[in-house]
């Protein structure tokens, strides 16, 4: 709660932490069928990097990136991830 925060911020690894609950999240956010095809995960410059193996999949992920961005905003908005990338 409000004193995991207040001991994040005290200690400068706010960001990093809400990353990496991000991450770890993404398996139990995602459908199963795009968890497991998820190559790799992780966040530069406050932008969500997502490497997906399908290429069909891919494409249907690009088309739903406005919906994905706001979802991870609104659930972890600490994060501050301010843009999706798909590869």
């Amino acid at each position: 709660g409000k004193l995991l925060e207040v001991f994040l911020k005290a200690y400068g690894v706010e960001d990093i932490y809400y990353e990496k609950y991000l991450i770890s999240a993404w398996p139990t956010w995602m459908p199963k069928h795009i968890a497991d095809r998820t190559q790799k995960l992780y966040v530069k410059n406050k932008i969500l990097c997502v490497k997906i193996s399908s290429a069909p999949l891919k494409q249907e992920l690009t088309m739903q990136k406005t919906k994905l961005l706001r979802q991870i905003r609104d659930s972890i908005p600490q994060a501050g991830i301010k843009n999706l990338q798909i590869l």
